[in-house]
């Protein structure tokens, strides 16, 4: 655990910054939180069982080690699971932005991050640099991580001036099983300054995830074919094709929509031979989200008949949402 020493007049206190507890018996444990310039209190202690009690003893060992490192580009920034609040009376939009504000999310970004049931994860969703707004957000989770994303989408009174009184407006905005892409959809674009904030966590599992805020424009499509591509290469074609159809499905006026829905397409076929007829259900949400089937099953063999190619032709049609 992460403690930060904080004096106040007279009073000084040490609160909780972070904390990680993650790694299970045996295994390592990291921490990573943004520090700013002061005093602070690491802690490691065991973590056991109330009912038997501590195992470790005198001479057990562990290797503790520190670094200093400036945030690496396109790594969440933690902490961000929710606003400090001790200098704050009530919790609105500003302190929710604020926090939202460490991890910001224009078109086209990329976030790397790490999540658990218990540790939520928070980023602003705006236009950034003049550049297009955002209208949806796709996050492809490590297998066995399933992920469940709340939006907060800021009204008049949440941009106004403040009310002495809480306001927290999250509302559910997607979620997906283990291993699948989660779809977030904006319901309308973020307007520069006045970010949409999402929250995004574990809803079973723990692990790493890849955030894509994505637009119609170029950087988008960069985004989405190099996330599709790098993950049928590192042997993940079912959240490949279900990333590249929700992008070509979710908005048909994308900047090169036919490049991703091609790019998709070339996979499927170089899988299709080493396909089983009950292998192709792990592509059973892609083809839902690209609304036609992508593999057929004839004589005990698979075979791809270009689903990709034909929405490309097509101009997509939209598929059904899960």
């Amino acid at each position: 655990a992460l403690n930060r020493v904080r004096v106040e007049g007279t009073r000084v206190t040490a609160p909780l910054v972070t904390s990680a507890n993650r790694g299970g018996p045996g295994r390592p444990e990291r921490l990573v939180a943004a520090v700013e310039p002061g005093t602070y209190y690491l802690s490691v202690k065991e973590v056991h069982d109330e009912a038997t009690g501590p195992v470790e003893k005198p001479t057990d060992r562990y290797l503790l080690e520190v670094r200093l490192v400036d945030p690496q580009p396109g790594e969440e920034v933690e902490p961000n699971d929710a606003p400090d609040l001790l200098n704050a009376r009530f919790e609105r939009y500003p302190e929710w932005r604020a926090l939202a504000d460490r991890n910001p999310m224009g078109a086209g970004t990329v976030i790397h991050g790490e999540t658990a049931r218990d540790d939520p994860d928070v980023f602003g969703i705006e236009p950034r640099g003049g550049g297009e707004a955002p209208l949806l957000v796709a996050a492809v989770p490590a297998p066995g991580l399933a992920l469940t994303a709340r939006l907060w989408v800021p009204d008049a009174e949440d941009l106004g001036p403040p009310k002495e009184a809480d306001r927290v407006r999250f509302e559910p905005a997607g979620d997906a099983g283990p291993g699948e892409v989660l779809l977030a959809r904006l319901p309308a674009p973020p307007a520069a300054g006045a970010p949409a904030i999402l929250e995004l966590h574990a809803a079973s599992g723990e692990g790493r995830y890849d955030l894509l805020a994505l637009g119609e424009g170029a950087a988008s499509a960069d985004a989405v074919l190099a996330a599709v591509n790098s993950l049928a290469a590192g042997g993940r074609p079912g959240p490949a094709l279900e990333l590249a159809a929700l992008y070509a499905s979710r908005l048909p006026r994308a900047s090169r929509r036919a490049e991703v829905l091609r790019a998709a397409g070339g996979i499927a076929a170089g899988l299709a031979p080493a396909l089983s007829p009950a292998s192709t259900r792990a592509f059973d949400r892609a083809a839902q989200l690209l609304g036609l089937a992508i593999f057929e099953e004839a004589h005990g063999k698979v075979a791809y008949r270009g689903a990709f190619e034909a929405a490309a032709l097509a101009g997509g049609p939209t598929g059904v949402e899960r």
